[in-house]
């Protein structure tokens, strides 16, 4: 019988911290896109140069949020990682499930977005 499922290599350097001696939490999501202009492969060891195009840098604080912060995760349906990422926020964060692939962040007072764009130039 067959299962489907995804598997993740290495989870995201996503993290949520807690100031000792304010109590404030912060959250921290990082994310990083990968493009290229052209379609590249090379067997063996090899080396990559890349560009970074753009960075978005977002930080905003519990009022301009609301009390909640909820995460979607919209599969392809071609690629759908939807177990992986589901076993990530659930088990690794310890985020709530609210729906099918609806995530809820646990309370924190600073939730901080940071986006590269990173484009493969030659291998």
């Amino acid at each position: 019988m067959y299962t489907s499922g995804s598997v993740m290599r290495a989870e995201p350097r996503w993290f949520s911290d807690t100031d000792p001696i304010t109590g404030k939490t912060t959250t921290v999501i990082s994310l990083v896109g990968i493009n290229s202009t052209i379609h590249m492969s090379q067997a063996g060891v090899g080396t990559v140069r890349m560009q970074i195009l753009n960075t978005t840098y977002m930080e905003t604080s519990k009022p301009a949020l609301g009390s909640t912060v909820t995460v979607y995760y919209t599969p392809d349906p071609a690629n759908d990682f939807s177990v992986a990422w589901r076993n990530y926020f659930k088990n690794s964060l310890g985020w709530g499930e609210t729906a099918t692939n609806t995530y809820q962040l646990p309370s924190t007072d600073t939730l901080v977005i940071k986006r590269y764009d990173i484009l493969i130039k030659s291998i």
